[in-house]
């Protein structure tokens, strides 16, 4: 589960928006769920085993979730930008 008070003072350090209109205005529960979503599995089979899949699930569920106020598009984008540079590059060499 997402920690609120860790996650929004980060959100507010970088969008400069204040503490209280993010968590009045965040909806934690459906970042909760798109921090989740590339690690859904079913028994012992991942629904995303390839690590690019796993970005971009999460890219596309940040951005069709609206769990930030106005940056989930560039949240997500940046978000998955991080994940190819800092994952394994195997993974995403030729994509």
């Amino acid at each position: 589960m997402v920690v609120p008070g860790r996650h929004l003072a980060i959100a507010a350090a970088v969008t400069g928006v204040d503490l209280m209109t993010l968590s009045n205005a965040t909806k934690l529960d459906l970042a909760d769920s798109a921090l989740h979503a590339p690690s859904a599995s079913f028994g012992d089979e991942e629904f995303y085993p390839d690590f690019c899949d796993k970005a971009a699930v999460l890219m596309v569920r940040l951005v069709k979730n609206h769990p930030l106020l106005d940056v989930h598009k560039r949240a997500a984008w940046v978000l998955g930008a991080v994940a190819c540079m800092s994952g394994p590059r195997q993974y995403c060499s030729g994509r």
